[in-house]
């Protein structure tokens, strides 16, 4: 009972700190988005707001959550390595199973095309 009471210890420390580093790479990334914003000007936040749009930035975060979660329970042992391998695998088959061949642009053809 005294492991349990100290794992449990362990991943609620873990939380705190995580949350932590979380709050301070989002403070650092609003700072310099901001400064390469106003530098370069609005043509810098178009790839941004792209992600946004379709979808990137939640399949992103979603994914980094999961490898995240899944690699501090298997430390604590609360999962077995072969779970963790298969988390891992569904991770893996959701990212490769969504990713885009080419740009939305390159893969448009012209349908009508005119000959001169």
């Amino acid at each position: 009972m005294q492991s349990s009471s100290a794992d449990m210890q362990f991943l609620l420390r873990f939380a705190e700190y995580s949350g932590y580093v979380v709050a301070a790479a989002l403070v650092a990334m609003t700072i310099l988005g901001s400064i390469a914003l106003f530098k370069v000007g609005g043509e810098a936040i178009k790839p941004v707001a792209e992600l946004i749009i379709r979808g990137d930035g939640l399949r992103m975060l979603t994914v980094i959550f999961i490898i995240g979660a899944t690699t501090l329970l298997a430390g604590i042992s609360l999962i077995k390595g072969e779970s963790a391998v298969a988390i891992f695998s569904g991770v893996a088959g959701y990212v490769l199973g969504g990713a885009r061949k080419g740009s939305p642009q390159s893969g448009r053809q012209d349908t009508n095309p005119t000959s001169d």
